[in-house]
């Protein structure tokens, strides 16, 4: 018994009606598979009659017909390494089936017939065909084979799984954040600001254009000084910095808050 198993997919171009057509597509496909070394030739659905058959598969002759092309078939195989899934009416039980046939060794190996049929859009299955039984385990040489290739597939997984190293999972770093520029700071010196003269030690550029706009809105065209000598944040008394400015008369010679 080999370890491995070859599938040949053959998506020939079958006609629907044209028995003797497709079976002729169907033999030289599955010869072609063969010298290439395949184990199992699988065929489209309903291939000796091609897909979907409709009213003809109600003809007893048509159905005859089919029968003798899948007997042809089936003795291409004798002699042969592959065998090949094949599809084709089976009327049994005064119903007619939508059956799939295992060919090989020069013989049927097993049938299988439909169970679920499609009855929607352009599907009439249900009208045409009955329902067959669910499948059960097939016993032949080629499924006997894939049961053993499944089990040593399962196994290969196995040890590899055993002596794979334990890799542990990769955790995102996230980059540390960029440090903040630092505020360019003015040369010590003075600034006159909306008439006022403010000493710039430790004020930086952003400051002062925001002494700008606060000095202009807190202190009116009556009431303006036209001089003071302000000091700037650490410079005030008790070293504290505020953001607020009174928005209404002028806070005096001394310290201003920013």
């Amino acid at each position: 018994m080999t370890k491995s198993l070859k599938i040949a997919i053959a998506q020939i171009n079958a006609t629907v009606g044209d028995i003797t057509g497709n079976r002729d597509l169907v033999a030289a496909a599955y010869a072609r598979a063969e010298e290439d070394g395949a184990d199992l030739v699988l065929f489209p659905e309903l291939v000796i009659t091609s897909y979907p058959p409709e009213d003809l598969i109600l003809k007893p002759a048509f159905r005859a017909e089919a029968y003798k092309a899948l007997e042809t078939l089936t003795a291409l195989t004798k002699g042969k390494s592959a065998a090949m899934l094949v599809g084709c009416p089976y009327a049994g039980n005064d119903n007619i089936y939508n059956a799939l046939y295992l060919l090989g060794e020069g013989k049927i190996l097993h049938r299988q017939l439909k169970v679920h049929l499609p009855n929607y859009g352009v599907f009439d299955e249900k009208r045409i065909f009955s329902e067959g039984p669910m499948p059960e385990p097939v016993e032949n040489p080629l499924v006997e084979q894939l049961v053993s290739l499944r089990a040593e597939v399962s196994r290969m997984r196995s040890d590899l799984s055993a002596r794979a190293p334990v890799v542990p999972p990769v955790q995102a770093v996230r980059p540390a954040p960029a440090p903040r520029p630092r505020p360019r700071l003015l040369s010590p010196g003075t600034v006159n600001i909306a008439g006022t003269t403010v000493r710039t030690a430790g004020l930086g550029r952003r400051q002062v254009q925001l002494l700008k706009v606060r000095l202009s809105l807190a202190v009116g065209a009556e009431d303006r000084p036209e001089s003071h000598a302000v000091a700037i944040g650490a410079e005030c008394d008790g070293g504290n910095a505020d953001e607020a400015l009174p928005t209404q008369g002028w806070p005096g010679p001394g310290c201003l808050r920013l």
